[in-house]
């Protein structure tokens, strides 16, 4: 069973050990946008946000590229946030607005999806690695200690919402007041759905419950230099040695990057071992102390690089993600 990188409750969680909380509320009342591991105010991490449709960014489905409740922008490390009020009537109505690109190592070439969601309500912050073990940069998470989807949010519509690049209209995500939650959109669907990194992906809403906005976000490049390479054909992983995996750090500046890594078979249920680090980094190491509660077999790893925006509207955060997906036997 693969474990996808989802968005619980308003939360994105790699596996629930690190909830990106894009512009969640804290005990001060301020919302944190994306903290750094360690951090008082909010753990981050996240992969891709789930759109209505479901699947993953990696897989492509019409999922989104990260985040979940949002508010203005902060730098990925955690060294700004903002105000957790908002401008709407009835409250904070806090959401994200995402688009991705996941590299077809498992599902045979790119897949472009975009995706909203803006939970009625701001969801509160977790501490990092709140309920796992912590070593460095990652968190292990065994099974039944990860976040309960418990009391899943109302979700509240901000119009019609056009994604655009270089002029031209990429999709238009609408509201649907049948599901109570925004259709995604996926290249699978949208032949016009694609980009390229480096582009600045425009994206507006005519507002609704949740008043317009308008932003824009330059979208990751694909990982270059990936050591090693994530694809169908496995990668060995010596348990006892640990594991690091090493690319070319983007050009574009403030991005993270989240591995999301665990074993696959029969069992419903098992282990997860989530990571963050900033791209800047280039490389990122996987404890021998951790990886030692994974049994031996076929894994699965998904890497995602991860840009975080601001809109014009407080309440709306963007994110924009590319990442790959691979096979592993753990040893």
């Amino acid at each position: 069973m693969a474990r996808k990188i989802t968005n619980h409750g308003g939360l994105l969680v790699v596996a629930g050990a690190f909830p990106l909380c894009f512009g969640c509320t804290t005990s001060s009342g301020t919302s944190a946008d994306g903290g750094s591991p360690g951090s008082s105010s909010s753990s981050s991490s996240s992969g891709a946000s789930t759109g209505s449709s479901g699947g993953d960014a990696s897989s492509g489905g019409s999922s989104g590229a990260s985040g979940s409740s949002s508010g203005s922008s902060g730098s990925p490390d955690g060294s700004a946030s903002s105000s957790g009020s908002s401008s709407g009537s009835g409250g904070p109505k806090l959401g994200i607005v995402s688009v991705s690109d996941g590299v077809g190592a498992t599902s045979g070439g790119d897949l472009f999806a975009a995706s909203a969601q803006f939970p009625q309500t701001p969801t509160a912050s977790t501490p990092f690695c709140s309920t796992g073990t912590a070593a460095g940069s990652c968190c292990l998470t065994m099974p039944g200690t990860s976040p309960s989807d418990a009391g899943l949010p109302t979700y509240v519509s901000a119009g019609d919402i056009v994604v655009s690049d270089k002029g031209a209209t990429l999709a238009t995500l609408s509201f649907s007041a049948t599901t109570g939650a925004y259709t995604g959109a996926s290249s699978a669907q949208t032949a016009s759905l694609m980009w390229a990194g480096g582009d600045t992906i425009s994206m507006s809403g005519a507002g609704a419950t949740v008043p317009a906005f308008t932003g824009s976000i330059v979208a990751p490049a694909n990982f270059a230099g990936l050591a090693p390479a994530l694809s169908t054909t496995a990668t060995a992983v010596t348990r006892s040695a640990g594991w690091t995996l090493s690319w070319t750090p983007d050009t574009q500046s403030g991005e993270i990057v989240v591995l999301d890594l665990f074993p696959t078979g029969a069992t419903a249920s098992h282990p997860n071992i989530g990571c963050q680090v900033q791209d800047s980094t280039g490389t990122m190491n996987i404890a021998s102390s951790l990886l030692a509660s994974f049994p031996t077999g076929m894994g699965e790893a998904s890497l995602a690089r991860i840009q975080l925006g601001s809109s014009s509207n407080q309440e709306v955060g963007l994110t924009a993600t590319t990442s790959v997906r691979g096979t592993v036997t753990f040893e």
